[in-house]
């Protein structure tokens, strides 16, 4: 069958091929009714179907582009943190010295404002060799606060001045300490100028802790060394020696871990090399 050569009609041209519409429209501005197109076969002018079916399925966007199926989202990958102990102790203040830790401890300072007992961080930082063995970080955390408050009653630069220099000067501190038992438990122990308080704290505290640790056959004490030649090393032994001279007295905190090291330290004094004999050294532990 030949296809005619003559133009299209006007209403074949405006009508799409193939399509069945199931609705009828209206012109709106001549209210003839229109068959399909995009103008009306009547007037001439622009349609506008008057009812436009409304769509129950989903509304898709033609100014989006269709999302893209079986797209792989990227893989997060985990690195792998390290739970090894930190055996050297390069993350914390102590030092382990052969089956033992030592923790700086300054018990008296003498400027206002200087760091006092343990260094602060040192509460957070629980050494793996006691977490091995049962000791939780708020166990550690509880002990260490403990041993910082009981430093409120430590020595200080008033009480000395008052016991030992004014307003006698040298002849009244020598008095004090041949007759003064300014460490001794008694009653005027609250006294600023007397530390027995502070000393029952002490022994207190290391009781408590005690306790606990050697059912694990470990044990902790507070320990004092004169001249500072014969203290153990420690973390801030440079910056603890810096300036003082033979009479510095340097106080550390030891740990033993072992049970043979645990039976060695219950039987060593606290006293190393300070010989305290004066009345006013009565009842020291530190």
């Amino acid at each position: 069958m030949m296809e005619s050569s003559d133009p299209p009609t006007y209403k074949e041209a405006t009508t799409p091929p193939n399509v069945v519409s199931n609705q009828t429209s209206f012109c709106q501005h001549c209210g003839k009714a229109a068959f399909g197109g995009n103008y009306c076969a009547y007037c001439g002018r622009l349609l506008v179907q008057t009812a436009q079916p409304v769509s129950s399925g989903p509304q898709i966007s033609y100014n989006k582009l269709p999302p893209i199926a079986n797209m792989q989202q990227p893989a997060i990958i985990a690195l792998p943190t390290s739970t090894e102990p930190d055996i050297q102790h390069k993350n914390d203040l102590a030092y382990k010295d052969g089956n033992r830790l030592i923790y700086d401890f300054e018990k008296v300072a003498c400027c206002p404002g200087q760091i006092v007992g343990l260094d602060p961080r040192v509460k957070d930082e629980l050494p793996w060799e006691l977490e091995s063995k049962g000791i939780t970080k708020d166990q550690w955390r509880d002990w260490m606060v403990l041993l910082m408050d009981n430093q409120k009653l430590a020595p200080s630069i008033a009480g000395c001045l008052c016991m030992f220099c004014c307003p006698g000067l040298i002849p009244q501190s020598i008095l004090c300490a041949m007759f003064c038992p300014i460490s001794m438990n008694h009653c005027l122990k609250w006294l600023p100028c007397c530390y027995g308080d502070w000393y029952i704290g002490l022994r207190r505290w290391q009781d408590d802790v005690n306790y606990v640790l050697n059912q694990h056959d470990m044990h902790v004490k507070l320990m004092t060394y004169k001249p500072f030649q014969k203290a153990p090393k420690s973390k801030m032994h440079g910056s603890r020696i810096a300036g003082k001279d033979h009479n510095y007295e340097m106080s550390m905190m030891v740990i033993s871990l072992t049970e043979t090291e645990t039976e060695k330290l219950k039987m060593e004094s606290w006293d190393h090399g300070v010989n305290d004999g004066c009345t006013s050294g009565i009842g020291r532990i530190l």
